[in-house]
């Protein structure tokens, strides 16, 4: 069953990224990609995130900005490149989904999750820090407490959002392995979150603190829960 939903749903999430190039989805779109762009060819050339160029997300969200940017290629080409690699993570996350929840139709829903959240997810890589949270998670459920916090360490310094789910993982530990190995994973969310900020941190402090800044300080986003709601 497990194999069977990871199939469906990883189908129904390529159906539904499809979907999202066609009709009133094509429509008057909001478009992260051009940054996206500006920031990969930045680094292409040598120069150093947030000292030689601002840069308004955190440090582990750089793979996905500049793996679109290697090689030739104009705007459109990198549009593609991007979104191939959004598609994937997508993908990924629905295998995740399917083979850590009891449910069958949890691969499902995250399959036409895209036709909810409309086209702002071909041009934003929030995939990739949805991605990096729920392999945290899978980890967690699997037992591997120390690899599924150090994960969500990384997903951390992708996006904020995931550092709510550590105390959430803490708690959790705390109860299922004692106090011991709750502070050794706790240790191992904070070493992998300042292995990946600290170098930048250290290079350019007021451009990292910035970058934090507009994440924690900015208003609701279009794509957002409660903008969606308003």
């Amino acid at each position: 069953m497990r194999i069977a939903s990871a199939a469906i749903g990883s189908a129904l999430f390529l159906v539904s990224w499809g979907l999202l190039h066609h009709g009133f989805y094509a429509r008057d779109r909001i478009i992260d990609t051009p940054v996206y762009e500006r920031y990969g060819e930045a680094m292409t050339r040598g120069q150093v995130p947030y000292r030689d160029f601002a840069l308004e997300y955190p440090p582990a969200s750089l793979p996905v900005f500049v793996l679109p940017a290697l090689g030739e290629g104009d705007f459109d080409e990198y549009e593609r490149r991007f979104e191939g690699l959004m598609a994937a993570l997508g993908v990924a996350c629905v295998l995740l989904v399917a083979f850590t929840a009891s449910s069958w139709w949890a691969p499902l829903f995250v399959g036409v999750a895209p036709l909810a959240a409309g086209s702002v997810m071909l041009s934003r890589f929030d995939l990739w820090p949805a991605a990096l949270t729920v392999a945290a998670l899978a980890l967690l459920v699997a037992g591997r407490f120390r690899w599924g916090l150090g994960t969500l360490g990384v997903a951390t310094a992708a996006k904020l959002y995931p550092v709510l789910l550590a105390p959430i993982a803490f708690v959790h530990v705390w109860r299922l392995r004692g106090r011991r190995e709750a502070l050794i994973c706790a240790g191992a969310f904070l070493v992998v979150l300042a292995a990946i900020v600290l170098p930048f941190a250290a290079l350019a402090p007021g451009g990292v603190w910035d970058s934090v800044w507009r994440q924690a300080g900015r208003p609701l986003q279009i794509e957002s829960l409660g903008a969606g709601l308003m």
